[in-house]
């Protein structure tokens, strides 16, 4: 349980009922839905309530949703029946924004499987959970490239894997979850941190790239297809180069638009991990939709398939 006496708001007092029928209790899964005055007991909140489950009323302050995220063990413990909370708590406080196996749901929330699962129909169908298999990608434990239709995720809900399937709150929930101004200076790690896939690229003007080459203190190298970026490790060891200017990005590519215009093109994981100075500069020479991954380079980088042509500038070296 979070938060003192059942992790009460005191900005939210709760008004007492007009006698002492006692309320039955709202499934979590529906909470902010519920007039608050329908679970209103006797001016305290009642025990099949905690802070989350205030928290996620519409009345209540986007803070104050926020705040028990922040609060909650790093595994999503301390919802205990909630698998909607236990996932997006796990999902935020991660290391690397990853997803939550059943068997991990299972041991936060002390629902067994099937449990589990009977939530997961109406959270799935509701757009407030996402759900990988096995099948569906290689590496569960992040959301590489996106979710299989809702439809396809509820056919699964049968055969789960308890380590091996994973859940993770999807962009619309996160949407109503996480602050507006957390991560500010961080604009790509706000995205992940909203839900967006890892392997979405961004395309940014070749400038951007110019900032690096023309450095001396940093390596960069490229060819027809990708290049990779960092501080050099002379400079890195340096204490006069300030933390932030040690940038490394171990990958980027190329994209180009329906006009042939070319772009340079880096997935959303490498981007969240540059310094929030740096984020800000690739920021600002972000560029619109509209552009397109080149097909080589998403079949090495996505597909781990090696080029069926090699740059040209290889084959002379």
């Amino acid at each position: 349980m979070l938060g003192g006496e059942h992790g009460r708001r005191s900005d939210a007092p709760v008004p007492a009922p007009s006698d002492n029928k006692q309320v039955a209790p709202t499934p979590l899964t529906r909470l902010w839905e519920t007039p608050a005055q329908e679970i209103a007991v006797s001016g305290s909140v009642p025990d099949c309530l905690d802070e989350w489950s205030f928290a996620r009323r519409e009345d209540a302050p986007a803070s104050q949703l926020w705040n028990v995220i922040r609060n909650a063990p790093n595994d999503g413990g301390g919802l205990e029946g909630d698998v909607l909370g236990a996932v997006t708590a796990h999902y935020l406080k991660s290391r690397d924004f990853n997803g939550m196996s059943l068997g991990e749901c299972s041991a936060a929330t002390g629902l067994e499987i099937k449990e589990i699962t009977d939530q997961l129909r109406e959270l799935i169908s509701a757009g407030l959970i996402g759900m990988l298999s096995p099948t569906d990608d290689i590496n569960v434990h992040i959301l590489r490239l996106g979710f299989p239709p809702i439809a396809h995720q509820m056919e699964r809900l049968g055969e789960t894997d308890r380590h091996h399937t994973c859940l993770y709150p999807t962009e619309e929930h996160l949407g109503g979850v996480v602050r507006p101004d957390e991560a500010a200076d961080r604009p790509y790690e706000r995205e992940l941190m909203l839900g967006a896939p890892q392997l979405s690229f961004r395309a940014f003007d070749l400038s951007v790239l110019e900032i690096y080459r023309n450095d001396p203190r940093y390596s960069y190298w490229t060819n027809d297809l990708s290049g990779r970026l960092s501080i050099s490790d002379a400079h890195y060891e340096s204490e006069e180069m300030k933390d932030r200017d040690k940038v490394l990005l171990s990958s980027f590519g190329y994209a180009y638009s329906e006009s042939g215009d070319r772009a340079a093109a880096v997935y959303l994981r490498y981007l969240a991990d540059l310094s929030p100075e740096h984020q800000q500069i690739w920021r600002a020479r972000e560029l619109g939709g509209g552009y397109k991954l080149h097909p080589e380079f998403y079949r090495m980088s996505i597909l781990g398939e090696w080029p069926e042509r090699v740059p040209i500038i290889d084959a002379l070296l």
